[in-house]
């Protein structure tokens, strides 16, 4: 399910930068993984994303030991 929403996010983001006369290169796609376990983030990682966000420290440091081995993971 998660492959399927990323398909669409990124369709979206195509036509978006296709009628601004921008690249897909221009954009940035920050995956927002509140309230999400680490699994998640993950499986995220696998399909391709890299950057993703939290709003709370603390959420962030109880999935850090998880997800601290992905080489290119950016969370802010």
């Amino acid at each position: 399910m998660l492959r399927e929403r990323l398909n669409q996010v990124e369709e979206r983001i195509h036509n978006a930068v296709e009628r601004s006369g921008r690249q897909r290169s221009d954009v940035t796609l920050i995956a927002v993984t509140k309230k999400f376990p680490a699994a998640v983030t993950i499986e995220a990682f696998d399909l391709g994303l890299r950057h993703f966000g939290e709003n709370y420290v603390q959420e962030f440091e109880g999935k850090h030991a998880a997800v601290a081995s992905l080489a290119g993971l950016s969370f802010t």
